[in-house]
């Protein structure tokens, strides 16, 4: 591969499915972007990662942080390297120059999406980028 441009791989695509009222199973994708620096979106595997990035902070895209004691973390508009919080950013923060965080607040006020520049065109990982009421009927 390349190193001018990135790819993006989806190591394990997310779920969301309710169970009843206020009950649902779900379970956050996992997406690697390689670039000059590694990120992985929403966690996965600890080994050479650089950057993980946070899209929001509900407890299914945010567990085992600490098995990436190297890397820098992006959530919400904060960049921190362990105990350190090197940077706030307001609308977005540039990784390298294939990888830029944006603040796109909607699933709540904090989150973020990644925008990959790769051979394709631009790729943007998102998270739970809105909310859908339960009522609504998709079909």
């Amino acid at each position: 591969m390349g190193r001018d441009l990135a790819t993006v791989i989806v190591l394990k695509s997310g779920y969301a499915r309710w169970e009843g009222y206020a009950s649902q199973k779900a379970c956050g994708s996992i997406t690697l972007v390689k670039s000059h620096l590694n990120c992985l979106v929403d966690l996965g595997l600890p080994e050479n990662i650089d950057f993980v990035i946070l899209t929001h902070s509900d407890i299914d895209h945010i567990g085992n942080l600490n098995l990436f004691p190297q890397a820098t973390f992006i959530g919400g508009n904060d960049v921190i390297t362990g105990d350190h919080f090197k940077e706030f950013f307001k609308d977005k923060y540039q990784v390298d120059e294939n990888i830029q965080v944006m603040h796109t607040p909607g699933h709540d006020n904090r989150s973020v999406s990644v925008l990959v520049k790769t051979a394709k065109g631009i790729v943007a990982v998102t998270g739970d980028i809105f909310k859908v009421d339960k009522s609504i009927n998709l079909l």
